[in-house]
């Protein structure tokens, strides 16, 4: 439960996905079957269903994850997707730049 009172479930995925696609087709899914169980309605309108994505960058050729992020405030999967490219972006001209990314929870 959460602090309201209402029924909450946590899902956490391995990293193995690679592309802001890949991650809304995943929250798609696992939409349709939270919803088709009857657990929730599972809407990001109403706050029934809210993502927070741990996202990070690494250069070409590098086997090690970089330091994570999480985009948490998307009201919706399109927005999730844009606020996905939006940090990968940020995290790619930082390193570029060869600054480090800190660890932190970006707001959508």
């Amino acid at each position: 439960y959460n602090r309201a009172g209402a029924p909450a479930l946590g899902v956490a995925s391995a990293p193995a996905m690679r592309s802001s696609a890949e991650a809304v087709a995943y929250v798609r899914e696992l939409r349709r079957l939270v919803r088709g169980v009857g657990a929730a309605d599972a809407r990001f309108e109403d706050g029934s269903l809210r993502v927070r994505a741990a996202l990070s960058v690494r250069r070409l050729g590098d086997t090690a994850l970089g330091t994570p992020c999480e985009v948490a405030g998307a009201g919706s999967l399109p927005e999730l997707g844009a606020a996905l490219e939006a940090e990968f972006a940020r995290q790619c001209a930082l390193v570029d730049a060869g600054q480090a990314v800190e660890r932190r929870t970006m707001l959508w």
